[in-house]
């Protein structure tokens, strides 16, 4: 597998056609998940997020050091990524509390003589 990711990276049509993989793999997911009832934003991002909890695993899967099981490595890969997502989203969260709080001190200001 590590051979295939060398082969993959020197060549630029090769990482063309990985990525089309990739992107029809989530499109694939996402309509699944749609037919199932899915509105289509969450689909697309369970899809995107699916993709790439699958690929990250098969790259730590594949390292040579690697002992453990796909699916242990797998699930390791999926809560990894929920845990930065929900990270993310607090840093925002946080981020446009400071902006609306520093926006309020600005406008509680006297006004400039």
């Amino acid at each position: 597998m590590q051979q295939r990711s060398v082969v993959i990276a020197a060549n630029s049509e090769l990482q063309e056609r990985e990525l089309l993989k990739r992107a029809r793999f989530a499109t694939a997911i996402a309509d699944a998940l749609r037919a199932r009832g899915m509105d289509d934003t969450s689909a697309r991002l369970a899809a995107e997020m699916g993709v790439l909890a699958f690929t990250t695993a098969v790259a730590r899967w594949s390292e040579a050091v690697n002992q453990q099981p796909f699916a242990t490595i797998a699930r390791n890969a999926l809560r990894e990524l929920q845990n930065r997502a929900t990270l993310l989203g607090n840093e925002g969260s946080a981020r446009a509390a400071s902006l609306r709080q520093a926006r309020t001190r600005r406008a509680n200001l006297p006004p400039k003589r």
